[in-house]
């Protein structure tokens, strides 16, 4: 709730308190994690989310957004590593293919890109980032 009135400090403070009640809680590492990632703070944020992930060695959102952070790291093996186990997980999420996509682009890895943003589209045809990112993609053939 306060992340998104920007408050993130108090945010901040009351994920803590929780983890103090209960050092557990899956889902307050993982938006903890989220936390820092926003703010910058990678190596914490990698820290929650292994510790998400380390509860629930199931939890797509969290490998997804392990893999986002590590590809802002460009530790791209093991952002790739992490889409792909997401996917393993989960194979019908639109999003987890297309950022896969966008690291294959990074990587410059075309083709490879270019099937994933497709893949996004073909579970979720309105899934209007993925078409973007295919946009993009004919844009960089025609520079």
């Amino acid at each position: 709730m306060y992340k998104k009135l920007g408050e993130k400090e108090a945010a901040l403070a009351d994920y803590c308190k929780a983890l103090e009640i209960n050092s557990d809680y899956t889902l307050v590492y993982y938006n903890r994690g989220n936390l820092y990632k926003d703010t910058d703070k990678k190596e914490a944020a990698l820290a929650d989310y292994n510790k998400a992930i380390e509860l629930n060695p199931n939890y797509v959102d969290a490998y997804n957004n392990r893999g986002l952070l590590y590809q802002s790291m460009k530790k791209y093996d093991k952002a790739l590593a992490d889409y792909e186990k997401a996917i393993e997980i989960k194979p019908n999420e639109a999003q987890v293919y297309n950022n896969r996509g966008v690291l294959y682009r990074n990587m410059k890895k075309y083709d490879k890109a270019l099937a994933d943003y497709n893949k996004a589209l073909e579970i979720n045809p309105n899934y209007e980032l993925a078409k973007n990112n295919i946009k993009n993609l004919e844009n960089l053939g025609d520079s």
